[in-house]
């Protein structure tokens, strides 16, 4: 790297949540934003990495992320940002983030898989209607598995390549293991959703460890649950919401209490009471049998990596498989 590029780090994150989305990233990017030793970048998701390569990174890139932290103090020690899709870039972002901000420490949340791709077709018929909107899960799986075969008789191929990618998405260990290969394990932290719902007090002990960092800031901290996937009445009303809080993103991080007051009215308005379609067990066994393997794979990776971790039980199980 150059000297200037060197220089440009003063201000780079040092902290990225780089993952896996729809596993409480948002929750903990807020929870630590709250925190006096650490300063968030001015919006969540910058993906700033998410189209770069290590050959393809200058001065005036550099410049630019950096802007996404110009606002922060120099006596605060942590500088954070959260992109869940960095996970799924691998080796190719694992080296990119290496080279740009070497001591930089990564924290990654996992989701047990199957109940992750359902919050992920949630999330999209919420978003993507028209996309989306006709499919029930049990169908949305069949196309992610059966591919083009499926889709060709309604010619919608590209729906099938999203779904398929999205399921592809929780075989974490093709993703984790570009980052373990990359960097010391001791600049990588690896969080469970599982444990978020459990305890989320032993959850931010753990982060703040990472972090050296006081952790006595969370004894009388009130956890919120931020980004719940929910089921809204009204479409058309969700994707303007949707689109406005995109655009003022940064400004409403600055008022947190007000923003998530915002959040309330707006759910209280259009928040269906009715969470509708459950797992089917069709569904879910041929989830399970899709990643049986690569949950193996993780368990072996993580056993060699963390040993002292005590891992959720849909890991473990897969060792017996």
């Amino acid at each position: 790297m150059s000297k200037q590029q060197t220089e440009a780090q003063i201000l780079l994150p040092n902290l990225i949540f780089a993952g896996t989305g729809r596993a409480g990233t948002t929750s903990l990017f807020r929870y630590l934003a709250d925190h006096p030793s650490v300063c968030a970048s001015s919006v969540k998701e910058v993906h700033f990495f998410d189209d770069k390569s290590p050959d393809k990174l200058d001065e005036d890139d550099l410049k630019k992320y950096e802007s996404y932290f110009s606002h922060c103090l120099p006596g605060v020690p942590i500088r954070m940002e959260a992109t869940p899709l960095y996970l799924n870039g691998g080796r190719r972002i694992a080296e990119t983030i290496r080279r740009a901000i070497p001591d930089v420490k990564l924290i990654f949340t996992l989701r047990e898989p199957i109940s992750r791709a359902f919050t992920v077709f949630r999330s999209n018929r919420n978003k993507e209607p028209q996309t989306f909107g006709d499919l029930t899960f049990d169908d949305f799986v069949a196309i992610g598995l059966d591919g083009e075969q499926v889709e060709r008789k309604v010619k919608t191929i590209n729906r099938a390549e999203r779904i398929s990618s999205y399921l592809a998405d929780g075989c974490y260990a093709r993703f984790l293991s570009g980052y373990y290969d990359v960097f010391p394990h001791e600049q990588l932290c690896v969080l469970f959703f599982d444990d978020l719902g459990k305890d989320v007090q032993n959850v931010m002990l753990k982060v703040t460890d990472f972090l050296k960092i006081d952790p006595h800031f969370y004894d009388s901290y009130t956890f919120h649950i931020e980004n719940r996937t929910r089921s809204y009445r009204f479409s058309l009303l969700h994707r303007f919401a949707y689109g406005v809080n995109m655009k003022l993103e940064s400004v409403l991080n600055r008022y947190p209490a007000a923003r998530s007051s915002l959040r309330q009215i707006y759910n209280k308005v259009n928040e269906r009471g009715d969470q509708g379609e459950q797992i089917s067990e069709l569904a879910r066994r041929r989830l399970q049998k899709f990643y049986e393997p690569h949950n193996r794979e993780l368990y072996a990776m993580l056993k060699q990596h963390i040993p002292q971790y005590k891992l959720p039980e849909w890991i473990v199980s897969s060792r017996d498989r």
